[in-house]
């Protein structure tokens, strides 16, 4: 229930709880459920959660999104950091009913995770968010597997400044491969932008590769400033404005290698 005076939250609603949220525990597995009509996110594993799965279920009509894993804070006294958990062959759907600004998918400070096989559509914000690290702070997210997943109808309009797949922040060794991604599209009064992969913020480290963007406000491809990634052997089309971007670059910092 939202309170009389309203609710907000910041990007991606990430401090909106879950229905199902889950601390401090290995080998959990939520498979063939379907969660439906949160006030919030479906599934959160959330405080040092490992070798967990979320898999073959329906996440729809969700008040924020769909599932989350890690903390935007990885606690110092946490003995094992959340990490090492799938997420693979859901359907989320119809998300951001209550916060518009929820994730199908967000991932936030944590490492070997895999997000592969899923369809994410009808969001009104981007729908696979990974990192929570500005700039090129000290890494706290890498070896992420981003894979296979099925994109489309995303943002539909209502916000702005999103990606099909968005990334923050030094991800070393983290992929984003084969998927499949249509039709992005931003609030139009804004005008920031909404790209089919949107590497934000110093995002550092990732391979983009054999990727297929169709149909976004702004382009198939987004870098806002970050170091040592490489884009090849991507489809990027019918992009209203262009396909590739690469803003606030500085010379000495910024490195992207494109084939």
């Amino acid at each position: 229930l939202v309170p009389p005076e309203g609710r907000n939250d910041v990007q991606a609603a990430v401090l909106v709880s879950a229905a199902i949220e889950i601390d401090g525990a290995r080998g959990i597995e939520i498979d063939n459920c379907t969660i439906s009509q949160t006030g919030g996110y479906g599934v959160w594993l959330r405080r040092a959660v490992r070798d967990s799965k979320v898999t073959n279920s329906t996440l729809t009509d969700m008040g924020a999104g769909g599932v989350k894993l890690g903390q935007i804070n990885q606690l110092p006294a946490d003995a094992v950091q959340t990490g090492n958990n799938s997420v693979i062959g859901n359907r989320i759907s119809e998300t951001g009913k209550v916060h518009a600004g929820g994730v199908g998918i967000w991932v936030g400070q944590g490492f070997d995770n895999t997000i592969s096989n899923n369809a994410i559509f009808n969001t009104t914000y981007s729908a696979i968010s990974m990192g929570w690290t500005w700039g090129y702070a000290t890494a706290t997210s890498g070896r992420n597997k981003i894979t296979n997943n099925l994109l489309y109808s995303i943002g539909q309009g209502v916000l702005d400044d999103l990606g099909a797949i968005y990334t923050l922040g030094i991800s070393q060794d983290t992929v984003i491969r084969d998927n499949v991604i249509r039709e992005v599209r931003g609030y139009p009064g804004y005008g920031v932008g909404a790209w089919g992969i949107y590497n934000d913020a110093g995002t550092s480290g990732v391979l983009v590769e054999n990727n297929l963007v169709v149909g976004t406000n702004n382009g198939g491809y987004h870098l806002n400033y970050g170091r040592k990634n490489i884009v090849r052997t991507n489809v990027f089309a019918h992009g209203s404005q262009s396909e590739l971007t690469v803003t606030h670059s500085d010379p000495a910092s910024t490195q992207l290698a494109v084939a």
